[in-house]
């Protein structure tokens, strides 16, 4: 290890997506003679790797996620407490997969158009149309 002292400068350089490093070496006048080190050290900068036309942060891209999941959470809950309501009602709620919405829309434009003969009929109708309305009043929200 040689014991002679080096005039040296460190320069530290941040960027949004990188730090780089160096040291170099200076003579007596002030002028650069050799680069002792370089080093660059690449980041991500916080943002979502999966985002790659429109950078967004990991922070925003899981907090449209964790809206997501409350809304479809507070949407099936919604769902239980109307089928709660329309059991002590006394409607019979089916079991299985929620019909389509345009289903909901056929059942209410049938309800308000015509009166249904048979109690079997308009009880299906009813909930068929009152469960689909608690989506909201699109077709494509579902």
């Amino acid at each position: 290890m040689s014991t002679d002292m080096k005039n040296y400068r460190i320069g530290v350089d941040v960027g949004d997506r990188s730090v780089g490093l160096a040291a170099i070496e200076f003579d007596d006048a002030g002028f650069p003679i050799q680069k002792l080190a370089l080093v660059t050290f690449r980041h991500d900068g916080g943002l979502d790797p999966t985002e790659n036309k429109s950078p967004k942060s990991r922070k925003e891209t899981r907090g449209v996620a964790r809206r997501t999941m409350r809304m479809n959470r507070r949407r099936k809950q919604r769902l239980r407490d109307l089928d709660t309501v329309l059991e002590n009602l006394g409607y019979t709620v089916p079991e299985g997969p929620e019909p389509e919405t345009y289903e909901a829309w056929t059942s209410r434009a049938l309800l308000a158009s015509i009166k249904l003969a048979s109690a079997d009929e308009l009880n299906e109708h009813l909930v068929r149309g009152a469960r689909c309305a608690s989506y909201g009043s699109s077709p494509w929200l579902g």
